[in-house]
């Protein structure tokens, strides 16, 4: 393309940094909107035609990047929600790995699209290139400004001449249309240099044709079917599709539906018990019951992943987390993908639970029956916030953020320390109180990235019922709370004074929440929930270190000591 297409795109480009690009996959389309920057590069040294290339980067472990993987062909669109003038096209997006190329790419991003740092720098994402083949510049209140260009994607290839256009005046503006469709039909775009790549292909220019009704009665193509259960390899909570692979790939759809990745959140919990158990009475310490209890609450924590997805993708949340504007998708996506079905679901959240029932019935027998009361506890607490008929989880009022306080703080850390003991009291649940209030902060924190898609479903979160405003403080309230707990711990005696250094933690928290009062949408939240999830895993090792410690030195000069 030369300047002055250049000049005409760039009239819709400089009043935009987002757009959308829509990838496709074993017969699974999928869109999605990301923050961009463009370039145009000259196709040679010395060369007046020029090449577009945007930069964009996607989040890792995602469907689009999947499908970009797997087909790197894709469409784009660049404009307004309300149809005026937009770009539309096709190219090819390819993941950059040539470490020299990736900071140019992230400053091309950001220099027009500041809020993308908060991605690059709080979340996992991926640098990736587009290259577009074919670009139209739509004009729907003036089609005489309608534009279409081909593009080399590797070689940038010369374009051929654009759209002819007649004289913008007022007679000719009802043969406009007619003349634009005709030079599409009639135009054909130069052949694309043969590279090494498979994707170098041009792309034929789209022309609207009236497609015949289908008169067949055979009906439409539904979802392949699934696999009788322990079909294929063993495993069956997955379809048939996913049942022909390896145990590794099997394994890796486990971690993925069960959200393997934040299991810390329940296991600091459950070391932190045990290590006020070992500073206060490590003679009884049991590294074996330790072990068992680990793997209940893991197994636990697991299952209430998987039952959150279950219902929250019955009740619309999920769909409506990657369809509405301004949202994203925390789920798994095993659901959402078509990967495994409700009924799989189900059951791999069944296996999961036993599997902590096992280990809660063996603690019971060997320890004593508060381990039942606990873990039934828990086991309520856990399925009932987002399933019917209590579904606690969408009522709001605080409900939801009370039930994980005690799921993920008091119950496990007082359930690891009586595994241990024997005993309840005042110490385990006080001290329980600065990584259950850290955890309830990252539930919290999390409601922010998909507000709008809970609203839609009327799941009535803390976001949602006082807004994100407001909601941000309701949020530093708690953080602070954690804080003020930890004090608290170290004046009672339960915690020793070098407790305190998880106070070095607090210009990371402040950074977070400042950012997301700054950037009002999904980068600025992402950081918060970043740096709350951070905070809540150093926080927890921390104070795991000093009662190790304590073990040994004692616990020096704490103000109080209340055995």
């Amino acid at each position: 393309m030369d300047a002055q297409a250049r000049d005409e795109l760039k009239r819709v480009l400089d009043q935009h940094n987002t757009f959308f690009i829509a990838t496709s996959n074993d017969d699974k389309p999928w869109i999605t909107g990301v923050y961009f920057g463009e370039e145009f590069v000259p196709v040679a040294e010395g060369s007046d035609d020029l090449k577009m290339v945007i930069y964009c980067t996607v989040l890792n472990d995602t469907r689009k990047l999947q499908n970009l993987k797997a087909n790197p062909v894709v469409s784009f669109y660049i404009g307004p929600l309300e149809p005026t003038e937009v770009i539309q096209g096709m190219g090819v997006m390819e993941v950059i790995t040539d470490e020299a190329e990736i900071p140019h790419a992230v400053k091309v991003l950001v220099t027009k699209a500041p809020p993308a740092q908060m991605f690059i720098d709080n979340l996992p994402v991926t640098p990736v290139r587009l290259r577009p083949t074919e670009i139209k510049l739509a004009n729907y209140w003036d089609q005489t400004k309608n534009r279409r260009y081909w593009v080399d994607a590797m070689t940038g290839l010369p374009t051929p001449p654009a759209f002819p256009t007649p004289a913008p005046a007022p007679q000719q503006a009802a043969d406009a249309s007619a003349a634009i469709e005709a030079a599409a039909a009639n135009a054909t775009p130069p052949p694309v240099a043969k590279s090494g790549k498979a994707t170098a292909k041009s792309l034929p220019p789209i022309v609207p044709t009236e497609i015949p009704a289908d008169t067949s009665t055979a009906p439409p193509a539904g979802p392949k079917k699934v696999a009788e259960l322990g079909k294929g390899s063993g495993m069956g909570w997955v379809n048939e599709e996913v049942s022909g692979k390896s145990f590794n790939e099997q394994l890796k759809l486990l971690l993925k539906a069960t959200r393997a990745g934040v299991l810390l959140v329940m296991t600091l919990p459950v070391l932190f018990g045990a290590a006020l158990a070992f500073a206060f009475n490590h003679n009884a310490f049991n590294p074996w019951l330790l072990l068992l209890t680990v793997i209940g609450a893991g197994a636990a924590h697991l299952a209430s992943n998987t039952v959150n997805d279950y219902w929250d993708y019955k009740s619309g949340a999920d769909t409506a987390a990657d369809t509405v504007e301004g949202g994203v998708g925390t789920h798994s996506g095993v659901l959402t993908s078509g990967v495994m079905t409700l009924r799989q679901v189900a059951l791999l959240t069944a296996m999961l639970f036993a599997v902590a029932l096992a280990c809660g019935i063996t603690l019971a027998l060997l320890v004593g029956p508060w381990v039942l009361l606990f873990a039934v506890a828990g086991f309520l607490l856990a399925y009932f916030y987002v399933a019917p008929p209590i579904a606690y989880g969408y009522v709001g009022h605080g409900l939801g953020e009370i039930g994980v306080l005690f799921s993920f703080g008091v119950l496990p850390v007082m359930g690891s320390y009586y595994v241990q003991t024997g005993l309840v009291g005042w110490l385990p649940f006080l001290a329980s109180l600065p990584i259950g209030l850290l955890t309830t902060a990252i539930l919290f924190n999390h409601s922010f990235l998909q507000w709008q898609a809970d609203k839609q479903v009327h799941k009535n979160t803390p976001v949602v019922a006082l807004g994100p405003e407001r909601a941000l403080t309701v949020s530093a309230l708690i953080i602070g709370a954690a804080y003020v707990a930890i004090g608290l711990n170290v004046a009672l005696g339960y915690l020793p004074w070098y407790a305190l250094l998880a106070l070095l933690t607090i210009p990371m928290m402040l950074k977070g929440l400042r950012t997301a009062r700054q950037i009002k949408a999904v980068p600025g939240y992402g950081a918060l929930m970043a740096a709350t999830f951070k905070t809540d895993v150093n926080i927890g090792l921390l104070l795991i270190a000093s009662l190790i410690i304590t073990a040994f030195v004692g616990m020096g000069n704490s103000f109080l000591h209340i055995g």
